[in-house]
């Protein structure tokens, strides 16, 4: 994993942590 810079790593942590967001938001109204 050396080969992805730090700003790269944080992009990426940042778009998981708004999918898991979104999906369960998704997951919440759906259950409701």
């Amino acid at each position: 994993m050396h080969t992805i810079p730090e700003p790269a790593s944080v992009l990426l942590v940042g778009l998981a942590l708004l999918g898991l967001g979104v999906w369960s938001r998704r997951a919440l109204k759906t259950q409701s």
